[in-house]
């Protein structure tokens, strides 16, 4: 079996064109899943800001209720107030 120059070239151009062809399916998909990534990843970090607020505004709260049971406001224990 004898294959002409015509034929292998033709050959070999559609074998390109088709690894060319997967190649940038490839390279589309790549860039679909980094755009995810990237998009998961923000969400991520916002949620963790909140999640600092959040934990900040406790601590806050649970120091001022500290301080405000520790004063003569609400009298202290083991004492009554009159």
């Amino acid at each position: 079996m004898r294959l002409s120059i015509k034929s292998l070239l033709a050959a070999s151009a559609g074998l390109t064109i088709l690894l060319l062809s997967l190649v940038l399916l490839c390279t589309f998909q790549l860039q679909r899943a980094l755009a995810t990534q990237a998009q998961a990843e923000s969400q991520r970090y916002q949620s963790y800001l909140l999640a600092n607020e959040l934990r900040q505004s406790s601590d806050g709260r649970a120091r001022n209720f500290q301080r405000g049971q520790s004063g003569s406001e609400y009298g202290r224990p083991g004492r009554t107030t009159a």
